[in-house]
């Protein structure tokens, strides 16, 4: 339950790193 949880913080960083290079090759 612990590395599920750890994992989940994992994609959520990494999905937060992606919306932000996608917005910068956008502008």
């Amino acid at each position: 339950m612990g590395d599920h949880s750890l994992m989940r913080l994992l994609l959520e960083q990494y999905q937060l790193e992606v919306d932000e290079l996608l917005n910068l090759k956008l502008k």
